[in-house]
């Protein structure tokens, strides 16, 4: 929403202002306190909200994510993603997004979150069936997102 203001204020006044410049400060990922479940570990929205943080976020260096989107374009995880989500508007089907998350620890990071984000996609009048998604680890003390441990999964 920020980055969407920024544009605005940009292309109202035709360069962007003090202001607005403000704007894109706030939007970085340690700027927003973690939303936890009462387990302790991230709730669904705040898994959400951290992948829509990194839509820019270049995939295209990863083994598990060469050619792995809708189009052979996809280089960011947010090209990833909105190929599948831009899928689920088969209104026939039976359309899920799943998220979770579990506690960790790893070598070069500490305590950290495990992270799933699975969408699926079942149509038995088609016949379609798919789930596509990602795995990544999420930094407890900052709350961000490793790049390097980003994967790509699915099926169908």
């Amino acid at each position: 929403m920020k980055k969407i203001v920024l544009m605005i204020c940009g292309l109202l006044f035709g360069l962007v202002l003090p202001g607005c410049q403000s704007l894109t400060t706030e939007s970085s990922q340690s700027a927003v306190q973690l939303e936890l479940s009462e387990e302790g570990l991230l709730s669904d929205k705040e898994i959400i909200y951290r992948v829509l943080l990194n839509a820019d976020l270049r995939i295209d260096g990863s083994d598990h994510c060469q050619n792995a989107g809708r189009s052979p374009t996809d280089q960011t995880l947010g090209a990833y993603l909105s190929g599948f989500l831009a899928d689920l508007n088969d209104h026939d089907a039976r359309n899920t997004v799943r998220v979770s998350s579990r506690a960790a620890k790893d070598e070069d990071y500490g305590a950290v979150w495990q992270v799933q984000f699975l969408i699926t996609q079942n149509n038995d009048q088609t016949k379609v069936y798919w789930s596509a998604g990602f795995l990544f680890l999420i930094e407890q003390s900052s709350g961000t997102i490793i790049p390097e441990s980003l994967s790509c999964i699915g099926s169908g």
